[in-house]
């Protein structure tokens, strides 16, 4: 012990920085070997959940929880009108049960969850924009320094389109000409 530092050991600050580099070597070996998905998978499994779908469903399962993640800023903040809360709260509300039926391989109509979640984000678009700010905008502001990337909402519901149209995932849609050319122009187009 060092008589001038109130009885600290410098053995133990050697000893605890040992600690701290076999457990960081243990965690990064552990993270590179590990097999997150087939973990996750057996979770799911031993809870009886059912578990994610593999292949075309991975990546509209992702796409919907970054969106809801997304959404999800902004309503557990407050940010904007109660009005657009609820919007988004409705939102992320649908996208869970279009997420659910992924998962659980039930039949669904993709361009009516869809359509909904869509009108429901452009409405709180709206009504956050009457008060001085967008949607994108507002999740920024809550998320700040913690996206790489700019928000886009609009983007991000195009792509889930793509996404859940893919072959092999259960959903409907109406296929009429109408249908597809309302759609189309729908997606061609930005929000205001």
């Amino acid at each position: 012990m060092n008589a001038g530092d109130g009885g600290h050991d410098d053995e133990y600050d050697a000893t605890d920085e040992l600690v701290r580099r076999v457990r960081a070597r243990f965690i990064a070996c552990s993270d590179a070997t590990f097999d997150f998905d087939a973990g996750l998978a057996d979770v799911r499994r031993r809870a009886g959940l059912p578990v994610a779908p593999s292949g075309a469903g991975i990546g509209a399962v992702g796409r919907i929880d970054g969106l809801a993640s997304l959404l999800g800023a902004v309503e557990q903040r407050g940010a904007g009108a109660d009005s657009a809360i609820d919007q988004i709260r409705c939102a992320r509300e649908v996208l869970f049960e279009l997420r659910h039926a992924l998962l659980t391989r039930t039949p669904f109509d993709a361009g009516q969850l869809l359509d909904r979640i869509g009108g429901q984000v452009e409405r709180a678009d709206r009504i956050l924009r009457d008060s001085g700010t967008s949607l994108d905008e507002a999740i920024s502001q809550r998320l700040g320094e913690v996206l790489d990337h700019p928000v886009d909402t609009a983007g991000e519901l195009r792509a889930l389109r793509g996404e859940v149209a893919s072959p092999g995932l259960g959903g409907r849609r109406d296929s009429s000409p109408s249908a597809s050319r309302a759609r189309a122009a729908r997606d061609a187009e930005p929000w205001p």
